[in-house]
């Protein structure tokens, strides 16, 4: 549902350098734009973006 992503916490996606800062809030929206994007691929069988 989240995405290659769904066992990280702000701490792994800050080391990784896919959010600014390790705050809460940063990873909360890193997650809910992951989620968004799985939907799409299921409903649609395509990757989109680039990703």
């Amino acid at each position: 549902m989240f995405g290659k992503w769904y066992w990280a916490d702000e701490y792994d996606l800050y080391e990784n350098g896919l959010i600014k800062e390790p705050l809460k809030e940063n990873f909360e929206d890193f997650m809910r734009r992951e989620e968004n994007e799985e939907v799409v691929r299921h409903c649609t069988g395509k990757e989109i973006g680039g990703w």
